[in-house]
Order: C-alpha cells, then sequence, then structure tokens
C-alpha cells in the first residue's frame, strides 16, 4: 500500500474515531422538554465512557433545557448547560424531573 494510501485511511479512521466521541446525541431520541435537578449529579458527555470534562455536576433546584433521551435504555436525559464546554451533557433520570413542557427564556434559571 502507498504511503498516500495509508496516511488518506489513518486520517479517515481519526476522523471516524474523534466524530463518534464527540457526537453524544448519536444515541439519543429527540425530546423537548425541561429538566429541575433534584440532586447534584454529575453531566457526563458520554453515558459509555463516564466522561466528565471540567467534572460538571447539576445545580439542585435549577432547570436544564433537555433535548434527548438515551433510545437504549432510557435511563438518562440530554440536557444543555450554559457556560461548560461541551453544553450538551447526558444525565441520570434519577437526577430529577423532566416535564415535556419546552423552555426557551428560563433556560438554565434557578427557580
Amino acid at each position: 500500500m502507498s504511503t498516500l494510501k495509508q496516511y488518506f485511511l489513518l486520517i479517515s479512521i481519526l476522523i471516524l474515531s474523534i466524530s463518534v466521541l464527540i457526537m453524544p446525541a448519536s444515541a439519543s431520541v429527540q425530546l423537548d422538554g425541561q429538566f429541575k435537578a433534584t440532586k447534584t449529579c454529575q453531566a457526563l458527555q458520554s453515558i459509555r465512557m463516564g466522561t466528565n470534562p471540567g467534572n460538571i455536576r447539576l445545580v439542585k433546584d435549577k432547570i436544564y433545557q433537555v433535548i434527548g433521551k438515551d433510545r437504549n435504555n432510557e435511563s438518562h436525559y440530554l440536557i444543555r448547560i450554559d457556560d461548560v464546554n461541551p453544553s450538551v451533557r447526558w444525565v441520570a433520570k434519577n437526577c430529577g424531573e423532566f416535564t415535556n413542557t419546552p423552555i426557551a427564556s428560563n433556560v438554565n434559571k434557578d427557580d
């Protein structure tokens, strides 16, 4: 195999691997609503890998925008958290209460 083909193959594999790691919504079903944290649980970037860059935790009694749920076992919600990177995180369902009322102006606001 030529060096150029090997290089192309390596880059392709690298891009595919990175896209799998950084696309948390790929294993989710779209959902619109709000999640009120009742505990200070971790906000994971990846459920499978348990990664939590920045050691981000939910703030008890804070309301977060829900954008999806885990389709495999429906044990987690995909939420948006302002001012963290990445801002889309997974949280366990037992860490709060979901309502299917969409929110816009009060996303991530205290009650």
